[in-house]
Parts: structure tokens; sequence; C-alpha cells
């Protein structure tokens, strides 16, 4: 077997400032590889939750808008969103257009698990305030949601309609429905902003224009608030 001279310069290894040196600039490039990575997993939790909260947002916009374009029959809306009695929350408030009745908490984070237990449970739902925006159908009028014949059927029950229509963590800040004076009385404006996120990365969470806080490098990812209006012409 041949052995190799350590007089050999050609069979020198390494020396400890070499490898010091190695070493360190591999963990820059480690470090650096990292921090790309953690960008792009920031970035697509970003765009989940801009594209989950644009969604919700749309979809009670639309359902707004058919149910004031397609009413023939009630004449005003603005005027029928009315305060419930207080809760130890917040207060809750309910309108109707159309058919359908809309009822909500305005600037409560949703807790869909809070919601589903308190709404899965039997009895009276005057204690109702796990929710953030209801959807159901009335035969006529407006009744009050939470006391009398009118009132919301538990989803536990068979052919329950009550929909929730915001997502886990997101908030209602704003609703309205507003007729425009004549001659375009026919026409409404309507206007609704959604805010997702904990208290933690909002700035000014409980008002009607909450704001992402940017300086939260890691909760602006799971922070957005989306705000949409539009005009709709009431009536066929």
């Amino acid at each position: 077997m041949r052995r190799l001279d350590p007089r050999n310069k050609n069979s020198r290894g390494f020396t400890v400032v070499e490898l010091t040196i190695a070493t360190g600039v591999f963990s820059i490039i480690l470090l650096l590889a990292m921090a790309g990575f953690i960008q792009i997993g920031k970035l697509f939790y970003k765009g989940v939750t801009i594209t989950r909260t644009n969604d919700v947002s749309k979809q009670t916009l639309n359902s707004l808008k058919n149910d004031v374009s397609f009413d023939i029959l009630t004449t005003s809306y603005a005027p029928q969103i009315s305060p419930l009695t207080p809760t130890p929350v917040s207060p809750r408030r309910y309108f109707c257009a159309g058919t359908n009745r809309y009822t909500y908490i305005l600037h409560q984070k949703l807790d869909a698990d809070a919601e589903a237990t308190q709404m899965n449970q039997s009895g009276s739902v005057s204690g109702w305030n796990k929710f953030a925006l209801l959807k159901d159908t009335v035969v006529s009028g407006c009744p009050d949601p939470f006391n009398g014949s009118g009132a919301i059927i538990p989803p536990s029950s068979s052919g329950s309609t009550v929909t929730e229509l915001l997502g886990d963590k997101m908030r209602l800040s704003s609703i309205s429905i507003q007729q425009l004076p004549s001659p375009n009385d026919k026409l409404y404006t309507i206007s609704i902003k959604v805010a997702y996120g904990d208290d933690s990365v909002l700035q000014s969470p409980t008002s009607d224009n909450p704001e992402c806080i940017t300086d939260n490098t890691v909760g602006s990812s799971f922070c957005f608030v989306s705000d949409l209006r539009s005009i709709v012409r009431k009536g066929l």
C-alpha cells in the first residue's frame, strides 16, 4: 500500500482558517436561502388572505345587489336598519332587502367554532351573539330575528336557511344601503367593508375604518381589509 509523504505539499488537507472561511460562506448562503423561503411563504399566505377576504366580500355584495335589483315590492331599505337589544359582546343589528334578512354585529371577529357551538344548541335564539353576518329568508315584512314569530330558526333544525356569510377570523366593519336622491331614487349605493385578522394585526379594529399594521412583519401576512361598493337599480 502506498503511503502519502507528509512532506509532499500536494497531499495537504484544508487548514483551520480555510475551513472556518468555507463554513462561514456556506452559513451565509443558507441564511439567505432561508430568508428567501420565509419571504415566499409570507407572500403565499398574504395572497390566500387577500383572495379569501375579497371572495367573501364580493359574494356578500352580489347577494345584496340581487336582493335590491329583483325586489319590486319593498319601497325602502336603509330605514329598516335597526339596532337590537345589546348583547354582552356588541349590539346586534338587522335589515331586510327583498325577501332576505341580514343580521349582523359590527366589528366582531368571527370565531367559527364558537358560532357553531352556540347555534347548534337547541332552545331560544335570543342570546345568540357569536355570529358576524347572518342571512335568512323572511315571509313578509322585516321581523325581529331574535323575538316573536319571525325569529331565526336554529341551523340544527330541519329546513333551516340561516347562512353565515363571513369566514373565520373575519369581521364586518361597515355595511350600508343608501337610496340616491330624486330623480335617481331607484338607484341604491351598496357598500361593504370586511376585515380579516386578529386585533393585534389591525389598527383600530373596532372602528368602521380598520387598517392593517404594516410594521408587523409577521402578522401582515394574515391581515387584509376589503372595501367594496356598487350602484344598483331597484326593481326590474
